[in-house]
């Protein structure tokens, strides 16, 4: 099937639901209403009611899915005890909806139980590159920050499928077109952290 089409089919399932990634978009840290909570759900009543979801564009997020394949091939090169199914490769996009309410949430990859799901977070900027490439850091306090900045996306991805069991975040250090010295592989062992 077409990309382009895969991809719209996938939009369209989710119009007007709120999904796993969007779960700390409309719960604010301090626990109560902000403006931009009211505004995220405005944006959701809107795709409910008019069809359709109005264009949203980010550097990072372009990043994120230009990377993901690379960050797919690194895992199945150096996890190699685990089948994985990753989502842009099927005929069509997964989105997993709760049998409550208007929530799901799509998963990057999967076994093929769907007991683990493996979340893809391309690190992205030069303060984050140095933090999670950094030895001196310990595992644990990447740990930490993984769950505080991914933690309600991770607890959506519980949500949306009651087979998941256990989900692994992939943190995968990208190889920088623009850099020239930065020669090494895409599946470098070094390129990838993951936090289970």
């Amino acid at each position: 099937m077409d990309a382009v089409l895969k991809e719209l089919q996938w939009k369209k399932k989710r119009l007007g639901i709120i999904s796993a990634s969007e779960l700390s978009d409309i719960l604010s840290a301090s626990g109560k209403v902000i403006d931009g909570n009211i505004a995220d759900v405005r944006k959701k009543r809107f795709e409910r009611v008019h069809g359709y979801a109005l264009p949203v564009s980010a550097r990072m997020m372009d990043i994120g899915k230009e990377q993901e394949p690379y960050a797919v091939q690194w895992f199945r090169a150096n996890v190699t005890d685990m089948e994985l199914v990753y989502s842009q490769e099927l005929p069509e996009i997964p989105f997993w909806k709760a049998d409550w309410g208007r929530f799901g949430a799509s998963p990057d990859a999967f076994t093929p139980d769907e007991k683990i799901v493996v979340e893809v977070k391309t690190v992205v900027g030069n303060e984050q590159t140095e933090f999670f490439a950094d030895n001196r850091t310990s595992y644990e306090e990447k740990r930490e920050a993984v769950a505080k900045t991914h933690g309600p996306q991770l607890a959506g991805q519980f949500l949306a499928n009651p087979k998941v069991e256990e989900i692994w975040v992939l943190k995968y250090l990208y190889q920088h077109d623009d850099i020239d010295e930065d020669t090494d592989s895409p599946l470098e062992p070094w390129r990838g952290i993951i936090f289970k």
